[in-house]
């Protein structure tokens, strides 16, 4: 009898793990810092996504990568200068969104993927974020 019930019991706690795992939330992208700015890469899959949506408002930056036909992309070389040109930020994107931390002001962005590059204008807010969406195009 206390075999038995022993039996339930471990079945119980195996069946409540397996719930426990389905329910946990997305594990957030690892925030990364670059001479004092933080930011966060990826975007690859929709639990991704769906996590730095959420941390989207802890930054001051949002920029999403795709290509000239609207393929998301991923490994895109990012680069962020000021106004005046002088070098901010620079990281290979791990997905196609990228978040930064930065300081508000006019900064240039560029992404380039083999032959393909794109450059814009923008202008982070001192509240808020700034959204960016670059479509990258063949030289």
């Amino acid at each position: 009898m206390a075999a038995a019930g022993l039996g339930a019991a471990a079945a119980l706690l195996c069946a409540t793990g397996v719930m426990a795992q389905t329910d946990a939330t997305p594990t957030e992208p690892s925030v990364l810092m670059q001479h004092g700015i933080a930011y966060v890469s990826g975007g690859i899959g929709e639990d991704e996504v769906a996590a730095m949506n959420k941390m989207a408002a802890q930054y001051s930056l949002r920029v999403m990568v795709a290509g000239a036909g609207g393929e998301y992309l991923s490994d895109v070389d990012v680069a962020i200068a000021s106004a005046a040109g002088k070098p901010v930020f620079s990281a290979r994107t791990d997905g196609p969104i990228l978040l930064v931390r930065l300081s508000a002001g006019h900064y240039r962005v560029s992404a380039t993927s083999g032959q393909a590059s794109v450059t814009h204008t923008v202008v982070v807010p001192a509240h808020g974020t700034a959204r960016l969406d670059l479509h990258l195009k063949a030289q």
